[in-house]
């Protein structure tokens, strides 16, 4: 940011009415009038470098407001989501603050994120009491450490000199019995392709595949076809191609979509120099592109605007990108860049409610996928696998679990809940049981208080019926001498 520039940034600062309150309904309006505002591409190049409305603290928000001219009194908001903090008892402003935290995973930057989550914070403090501000600091930490191991493998959308990133090439092939923990015969002797990415994600060893499923990716990956992992959240539509990127030593970037996605978060733009003058930097999808061999995670495509698809669109059918800004430069897709969409729907909208703002694609986006596979739950012998392998628990405390949580799954078919335990609750279940938690508390800490208040009813009524807690004795896994994750198959 040239000294000028930054001088007329500095007395809107100053001159914007930082003491408006903003609550999680009016924020979300202001970064969607902010976004929509013709003049907002420029001035995020030019004073805030390249940062999207997400990444910004509401001081920072309102800078940008009043620099636009936009009033947030007069913006558009749905009553029933813009109460008014001072009316929420300490319970509902934790809730409400802890959301905000998790919330913010879906922006590139962990700073940034956290920033988010404090500004918060500290809007609320005045309106909490003592005892609720510790536990919401200490809570906003855990998501800060979580999602640095979420985000580990992550490109940052923030922009990147092109090119600067390092290529990765094959180097050999080998049989995927070889590098994958699989029996299918077929699977066994199909050749695939290793690479050298220094940066490929690391190998969890407690991950299990699925034979079929995984054979679908890896035949779609040597073929460089789009595919599409349709399923329910925690039920491995992320971690499986990340993992196979990992056992093959292929780079891997996942970008998280959202409603204020935009197109040059994705392509790039020119940025001011440090010498004053100004340079082209990559986008995330752009750089990724450019690099031979990567897997690159479209999650949740569903949320975006219609750019950001219309985008997509033409680089899933023509392969390649063309920067306008940047002279017109045609940036084909290098050899061995795979797409793999990640979505809780297939692309036909959500009929059952647990997927809200999810769009409906249209056909000519969808056809862009050579393939569209159902990722669901992992069998009862899978998963009580995956279990003891990923949370470290004994096989008795794994079923007790993984039996619970297909109750739950089939009354989410049902409609009796809105939807069934994932994994990810199954596994921070055991894990607070292993670390001396009381079953029943962490029962309610891990699941309980993770559901819908409808939901929470009929799953404590369902507990009742068919947990029992009296079987969660929190023993570890008796160790075998082998290194987690290569677990045999439980036998059932």
């Amino acid at each position: 940011m040239t000294n000028t520039i930054k001088a007329r940034w500095d007395d809107a600062f100053q001159a914007a009415d930082k003491t408006q309150k903003l609550t999680s309904a009016t924020r979300s309006a202001l970064k969607s009038a902010i976004a929509e505002h013709g003049l907002w591409s420029d001035l995020r190049t030019l004073m805030l470098q390249g940062r999207n409305t997400g990444q910004l603290t509401k001081d920072e928000l309102l800078t940008v407001a009043h620099i636009l001219e936009i009033r947030v009194d007069g913006l558009s908001v749905d009553a029933a989501d813009n109460t008014d903090a001072a009316t929420l008892d300490d319970a509902t402003l934790a809730h409400n603050t802890v959301e905000t935290a998790t919330d913010a995973s879906y922006t590139p930057s962990l700073d940034a994120a956290m920033t988010v989550a404090r500004d918060a914070l500290d809007n609320l403090r005045p309106f909490m009491s003592d005892k609720v501000i510790g536990p919401l600091e200490n809570a906003i930490a855990h998501v800060a450490l979580a999602a640095k191991d979420d985000i580990s493998n992550v490109v940052p959308i923030a922009p990147v000199p092109a090119g600067s990133l390092p290529q990765a090439k094959p180097v050999t092939r080998e049989k995927a019995q070889s590098l994958f923990p699989i029996k299918s015969p077929s699977l066994c002797k199909r050749d695939v392709r290793v690479w050298d990415a220094v940066d490929a994600p690391r190998i969890d060893r407690a991950f299990v595949f699925q034979d079929d499923l995984l054979e679908d990716v890896l035949v779609a990956l040597e073929r460089s076809d789009t595919i599409w992992l349709a399923g329910p959240k925690g039920t491995g539509k992320t971690s499986l191609p990340r993992e196979i990127a990992a056992r093959t030593k292929r780079p891997c970037v996942r970008i998280a979509h959202h409603r204020t996605t935009e197109p040059v978060e994705l392509i790039g733009s020119m940025y001011p120099a440090s010498n004053g003058g100004v340079e082209w930097k990559d986008g995330v999808l752009t750089a990724a592109i450019r690099r031979a061999g990567t897997i690159i995670i479209l999650d949740e495509p569903t949320f975006c605007r219609a750019g950001v698809l219309a985008l997509y669109q033409t680089l899933l059918d023509h392969r390649f990108l063309t920067l306008a800004e940047h002279g017109g430069e045609v940036v084909p897709c290098a050899q061995g860049v795979t797409f793999v969409i990640a979505d809780n729907t297939a692309g036909n909208g959500d009929a059952t409610g647990r997927y809200s703002d999810t769009n409906n694609m249209n056909a000519a986006f969808l056809d862009r996928a050579a393939k569209i596979l159902s990722v669901d739950y992992l069998p009862r012998g899978l998963e009580i696998q995956a279990l003891m392998a990923k949370a470290g628990c004994d096989q008795n405390m794994a079923e007790t679990i993984v039996d619970f949580a297909a109750k739950t799954r089939k009354a989410g078919e049902q409609g009796d809940i809105t939807e069934g335990l994932s994994f990810r609750r199954m596994v921070a279940f055991a894990h607070d049981m292993l670390d001396g938690i009381d079953a029943r508390r962490a029962f309610k800490n891990c699941i309980i208080n993770h559901a819908p208040a409808d939901d929470a009813v009929a799953i404590n009524e369902l507990a009742k019926a068919h947990l029992n807690f009296n079987k969660l004795t929190g023993k570890p896994a008796v160790s075998t001498g082998k290194a987690a994750g290569d677990f045999e198959s439980v036998s059932l």
